[in-house]
């Protein structure tokens, strides 16, 4: 579409992640972007599949994690469609999280020809 688009509202599902730590497993064609961690007992590897976005265009997961005593991140390798990643963090460290907040880690996602490229940033709320 070009042009302006006018929209009332938008609503994304939430997934719930289903696992406390390893590997959260993404299918972009059947899921959300929007995943939500209820505990942690452990660092995160994100792997999302079914990927595809066009060269030129970009996309965004969005990691909610609700954090405990001990906090945890995402790691810094990731995986599309099978294909290990690095996660270019803001300020270039891999955050560690904030123990008893919500963080919010947001994943954006550049295809330049066939070249992906992930920037991420670690938000704390509460």
């Amino acid at each position: 579409v070009n042009g302006i688009i006018q929209v009332g509202v938008i609503q994304e599902t939430v997934a719930n992640a289903g696992v406390t730590t390893g590997n959260v497993n993404i299918a972009f064609n059947n899921n959300s972007a929007m995943v939500y961690v209820p505990s942690l007992t452990g660092n995160l590897t994100a792997n999302l599949s079914s990927v595809n976005i066009p060269g030129g265009t970009a996309t965004s997961a969005t990691f909610w994690l609700n954090q405990g005593v001990t906090a945890y991140t995402i790691n810094s390798t990731m995986y599309i469609n099978n294909t290990a990643q690095t996660i270019n963090w803001q300020g270039g460290l891999t955050p560690s999280g904030t123990a008893n907040k919500k963080d919010v880690v947001t994943l954006s996602i550049l295809n330049v020809s066939g070249t992906y490229t992930v920037i991420g940033q670690l938000t704390t709320f509460g």
